[in-house]
């Protein structure tokens, strides 16, 4: 009883991180962001507790533990004030300390630019790598995970809703908040249009995913078959359409929450997050097709959900080519700003110039270019992110901890393709390749935008990962337990 309660208040708080979240403008505000650090330390002291008075049970680690260890060590040691000589050797470039502490006097200097905000990192990446670790240690039981995924896709469905509904009447307001920026595209509870496709891209991934279960448990359960049609093409297209006529009323409510899902994400205009959703897709596609079992009643759903996607990119197809004929202007910004940031990797190229310090240390190596208008007039813009998590990570951190990120996501990703390429309940396996598929989807946006920057997107990232670890561990969790109910 003691440990049920236990998992009913970890359950409860990670279900109102799921929400409070994205809803809080994706969390980036500090009392939003102390809030979900807050949430998250709770958690981890509720699960300690169990912990100690349960005799300590068996522990499971995630397969990025020790590198992710290994991170937040380097991350500390930048903290650490050391000699000028030691210092010099491990950071050959010199720049003044944001923040001056009386190590200045004494010679004895931290390898950070700036400690204060290097502290905030360490805090952060320490909270992620916890909610990730207690998660694991937590969702044992099948019935947690079923409702964690069902709020996921609520929460996907209900962004897309409500900023369909912003953007079509015109009111265009973030609740009380009037819009400045974004006006012409869907940014859901999201001032930035790119983070709010960050956000919905893996959750459209997982939908897809659980209605291919649901579809085809529906069609099994009719007891029918592609071979019963031959091999006509209109005949299967018109056998599909009889089934949707007698669609059950959960699996077509998630159709209709893929469509708008769909739908808002096109209409976010955001070249990122629909070219890595797309290739999310494409990898999901090939995962599920290359399942033996259920394979006729896979097809067939994935059928009825490229006839969705087309009728979907007919309609929006004219605003998708009128935005991605603006890359042609945009993408020499975007290449001088890598450029520049590479800068700060040829003098920091051991440990980096500090976890968070970008902004403190960019100032250094570009000339003032960058200016946002202000009724017509132009001010000058400071630039905080470098609009790539990978290079930015390499400035912060250096080829030390750019390795140890790349080695925790490699042996992550080779341990989820693994097991679910081997799983022997397909449910189970269709919803864990469509987690993986959305993991990759977001890896491949962070390669042009900061969504690891945004609390919101980083605390779903973790989730997502945590869940397909969990699923890809539980050989017995019933798969017609695991999908959104």
């Amino acid at each position: 009883m003691h440990s049920e309660l236990c998992e009913r208040a970890i359950l409860s708080i990670t279900l109102f991180l799921i929400v409070f979240a994205p809803v809080a403008y994706g969390a980036v505000e500090p009392w939003a962001r102390n809030l979900v650090l807050l949430s998250i330390g709770s958690m981890a002291c509720i699960w300690l507790w169990q912990f100690v008075s349960l005799g300590r049970p068996k522990l499971s680690f995630p397969p990025f533990f020790p590198a992710a260890v290994l991170f937040l060590v380097v991350i500390g040691l930048q903290l650490v004030p050391l000699p000028g000589a030691l210092k010099d050797f491990l950071t050959p470039a010199r720049l003044p300390l944001v923040t001056t502490t009386r190590a200045d006097s004494v010679k004895w200097l931290p390898l950070t630019a700036n400690p204060g905000k290097t502290a905030v990192g360490v805090v952060s990446f320490a909270a992620c790598l916890a909610l990730c670790f207690v998660l694991l240690n937590t969702f044992r039981h099948r019935r947690w995970v079923r409702i964690t995924l069902t709020v996921l896709l609520t929460l996907g469905s209900l962004e897309a809703l409500y900023g369909l509904a912003e953007y079509w009447t015109g009111h265009q307001h973030i609740f009380w908040y009037q819009k400045i920026y974004y006006l012409e595209e869907v940014t859901g509870t999201y001032i930035n249009h790119n983070h709010f496709a960050g956000l919905l891209g893996p959750i459209l991934v997982l939908a897809i995913g659980v209605f291919v279960v649901r579809f085809a448990r529906f069609v099994a359960g009719r007891s029918y078959t592609f071979a019963e049609d031959g091999r006509s093409v209109w005949k299967k297209v018109t056998a599909t359409a009889r089934l949707l006529r007698h669609l059950p009323g959960r699996q077509a409510l998630l159709l209709g929450a893929i469509g708008f899902m769909a739908v808002a994400l096109i209409l976010s205009q955001s070249r990122g997050g629909l070219i890595s959703c797309s290739i999310a897709l494409g990898l999901q596609m090939v995962l599920l097709s290359k399942m033996r079992s259920r394979s006729t009643e896979i097809l067939q759903a994935l059928g009825v959900l490229a006839l969705l996607a087309a009728i979907v990119a007919a309609v929006l197809a004219p605003r998708v080519l009128t935005r991605f004929s603006y890359a042609q202007r945009d993408a020499p910004e975007r290449f001088e700003l890598w450029q520049d940031s590479a800068r700060i990797v040829r003098d920091y190229p051991l440990l980096g110039a500090g976890l968070g310090t970008y902004r403190d240390v960019f100032r250094n190596y570009r000339p003032q270019k960058d200016f946002f208008f202000v009724a017509g007039i132009p001010q000058p813009a400071a630039i905080n992110y470098a609009h790539n998590d990978y290079l930015q990570l390499l400035t912060e951190c250096g080829f030390v901890g750019f390795g140890l990120m790349t080695w925790a996501l490699v042996v992550t990703l080779r341990h989820l393709f693994s097991r679910f390429s081997n799983h022997a309940d397909w449910e189970i396996a269709t919803v864990g390749s469509s987690l993986t598929a959305g993991i990759v989807g977001f890896l491949l946006h962070s390669l042009v935008d900061f969504n690891m920057h945004i609390p919101a997107n980083a605390l779903m990232f973790c989730l997502l990962v945590t869940i397909a670890l969990v699923l890809a561990a539980n050989g017995e969790t019933d798969g017609a337990n695991v999908d959104s109910g």
